[in-house]
């Protein structure tokens, strides 16, 4: 009988936290509709080969940015004026900055994503394959990028936006991700998402802002 527990355990580990990591998703994607106004359609962009994109170098910045507020009590670079009421938490837990280091030595790693989202969302799942027919070719010139977002929202219509999505990194009481979208050529942001669960609920801490558009 102990065997059979040794054995089946971590599996039930393993179950367990990716029900916490699509739970964390569909939360935060219920929070980016509610504070957008509106139903939103998320394709979230897969790959084999994750985000060898710029988004690295800001979440390692805002990485930076929080040692040197824990070590020096110096305010600089990614933090912006909305996210400033985070640094007094920062001097009570110190936890997340390992998460973050995680997240990013992990960030270039293959991250498998299923459509394991609440069903009251509407998310599909775009191959890299079907992203290149959409915007490979669209790089060169204005024209050719509104004319490949036109045709993504044919495909994706009511408020449709295209996502990059990190693994999410926990603790089992914290959780990081980075969470990027895109509407149009020059329409999107990226962000470094905190959550903290309390009483068996993950709650959004709070999205740190790395680049807009």
């Amino acid at each position: 009988m102990l065997i059979t527990i040794v054995m089946i355990l971590p599996c039930f580990v393993f179950g367990q936290s990716k029900t916490d990591e699509y739970a964390i998703y569909s939360s935060y994607f219920r929070a980016f509709n509610k504070e957008r106004g509106g139903k939103h359609t998320f394709a979230i962009k897969i790959s084999s080969n994750f985000n060898n994109y710029e988004d690295v170098w800001g979440i390692e910045g805002v990485l930076t940015d929080f040692r040197n507020f824990v070590m020096n009590k110096t305010v600089s670079g990614s933090f912006m004026p909305n996210t400033l009421f985070l640094l007094d938490s920062l001097k009570r837990d110190t936890l997340w900055l390992p998460l973050i280091s995680k997240l990013i030595s992990g960030i270039h790693k293959p991250h498998v994503i299923k459509n394991y989202f609440s069903k009251d969302l509407q998310v599909f799942l775009l191959p890299y394959n079907e992203y290149i027919k959409y915007f490979g070719d669209s790089e060169n010139s204005a024209k050719g990028i509104g004319e490949a977002w036109a045709s993504f929202h044919e495909n994706y219509p009511d408020h449709g936006i295209l996502v990059d999505l990190s693994e999410v990194v926990s603790d089992g009481k914290r959780a990081v991700f980075y969470f990027g979208w895109r509407c149009g050529g020059l329409c999107g942001d990226g962000s470094l998402i905190l959550f903290y669960k309390d009483n068996s609920v993950w709650h959004l801490v709070a999205g740190i802002p790395m680049w807009y558009n």
